[in-house]
């Protein structure tokens, strides 16, 4: 019995490494279509992952193999261009030291720290709120009771904002 499944296991994997060479060229002409040169060896394994799950969900009565390869190696090719391209307008690349300086001071920011900071808080996933107490608590160095009078907020409400902002801040670190 297990004589039997190691065969048809060797069989399938002679038929997908036979199915991968003939279709490479696809995955080459999507890297060459959408100019993926610099990150060529990722794209190629996302395009060889596509082709084995479009190998392995074929279903011959559907149509012809060539098209629908095509389909899902330019579909993942495509779907993982798009999640880059989402996590890099949302994320903002700053150095770990800056904002726990920043924090620690609790005093005035300098122009140029004030300017990096804002613009990572407009692209980060931290909502107005909990922006807004990071402003103040850390650009402006108020506390959480001066915070509570500028906005007419009550100190739990403050302390909530805090509470959200620092734990996705220490999600994103």
């Amino acid at each position: 019995m297990e004589k039997e499944w190691n065969e048809e296991k060797e069989k399938k994997e002679r038929e997908f490494e036979e199915c991968c060479e003939e279709y490479m060229p696809l995955v080459y002409s999507a890297i060459r279509r959408y100019n993926l040169q610099n990150n060529r060896e990722e794209f190629l394994q996302i395009g060889r992952i596509a082709l084995f799950e479009a190998w392995r969900n074929y279903d011959p009565n559907q149509g012809p193999f060539a098209p629908y390869a095509k389909s899902y190696v330019y579909g993942r090719i495509k779907e993982s261009l798009y999640k880059d391209n989402r996590w890099n307008t949302n994320q903002f690349p700053m150095e770990p030291l800056t904002m726990t300086e920043v924090m620690g001071t609790q005093s005035q920011v300098d122009d140029q720290q004030r300017i990096v900071i804002e613009d990572w808080l407009k692209r980060s996933i931290l909502s107005e709120r909990e922006q807004l107490w990071v402003k103040e608590s850390i650009l402006n160095g108020l506390n959480t009771k001066d915070i509570c009078e500028k906005y007419g907020v009550g100190v739990p409400t403050v302390k909530s904002w805090k509470r959200f902002a620092l734990m996705k801040l220490r999600e994103i670190w």
